[in-house]
C-alpha cells in the first residue's frame, strides 16, 4: 500500500482503467518491487500448511505481475537463483517438485526476456 498512493481526485473509472493506472505507478518502482519479492522468497516459512501451495501460489503471482512490471534480465535470473538453487533456497524442492511452480518461472522468465540455457541453472 505505501508504494501506490494516487489521491482521491486521479482514480480511474473502471477496472481495466485502475489496472493500467496500477502497472503505470508500479513501473516506476520495478526494481525496488522486484527486489522486495526476491527477498520474499526466503521469508515464506515451512511452517505453513500446505506450505508447497503457498509457494505456487507466489510463484504465479509474481509472473502475473511479470506481465505488466518487467524485471530485468539480471533481477531475473536472481530470482530463478533463488528459487531453484539448493543453496540459495528452502524452497528448491518444493518447487522442483511442482510443474504449476516451474511453470510460473517460465512465464516470469519469458516475460523478462530470458531464453534457456541462458544461465547455470541450465547446465
Amino acid at each position: 500500500a505505501a508504494l501506490v498512493q494516487p489521491p482521491a481526485a486521479s482514480l480511474p473509472e473502471g477496472f481495466q482503467a485502475y489496472t493500467s493506472a496500477l502497472t503505470t505507478q508500479l513501473a516506476g518502482r520495478a526494481g525496488e518491487l522486484w527486489q522486495g519479492l526476491r527477498e520474499a522468497l526466503s521469508c515464506i516459512p515451512k511452517s505453513l500448511t500446505p506450505h508447497p501451495a503457498y509457494v505456487r501460489c507466489f510463484l504465479r503471482d509474481c509472473a502475473v505481475l511479470s506481465s505488466g512490471v518487467t524485471l530485468d534480465v539480471d533481477s531475473c535470473r536472481d530470482f530463478l537463483r533463488r528459487s531453484l538453487s539448493e543453496q540459495s533456497s528452502d524452497l528448491a524442492d518444493d518447487i522442483a517438485g511442482s510443474a504449476p511452480a516451474l511453470a510460473a518461472l517460465v512465464v516470469l522468465a519469458a516475460n523478462a526476456g530470458v531464453g534457456p540455457g541462458a544461465d547455470h541453472l541450465s547446465s
